[in-house]
């Protein structure tokens, strides 16, 4: 089978994320990880949440969108660190 690279900035499992809300200052970091692994606490967030879903395929400097308790918001991925 052939050795598939992934490339760096893409959003996986186990990527480490930090984005900013549109029309905010307000910047949010979080690991991204298997509904097993979550624990809000240390910022672990399920890739099975709308948020974690969200920005699963997409790359530093992009935009993304996803619900929030008070309705639909815009965030702009501000760094992608993948695990090597």
């Amino acid at each position: 089978m052939q050795n598939v690279k992934q490339e760096e900035d893409v959003i996986r499992l186990h990527s480490r994320v930090k984005v900013k809300e549109k029309n905010s200052d307000k910047v949010i970091e979080m690991i991204l990880v298997a509904p097993e692994e979550a624990d809000i606490r240390q910022r672990r967030v399920s890739v099975a949440t709308p948020a974690g879903a969200a920005l699963m395929g997409f790359r530093e400097g992009e935009e993304v969108m996803w619900n929030v308790p008070s309705g639909k918001k815009t965030f702009q991925i501000l760094e992608v660190i993948n695990p090597e």
